[in-house]
């Protein structure tokens, strides 16, 4: 059961990482249509 658990948590880890890159190599295009919310939460 706790394996699963590090499993889930280390996939979950690895698309966060995956999907901030994208965004960040997609530019500001997207981050500047974001919501304000979004950007004050993400520093």
């Amino acid at each position: 059961m706790f394996v699963l658990l590090g499993v889930v948590r280390e996939r979950i880890a690895l698309t966060v990482i995956f999907v901030d890159i994208v965004l960040h190599s997609a530019g500001g295009v997207i981050w500047h249509r974001a919501p304000p919310v979004l950007q004050r939460r993400a520093g």
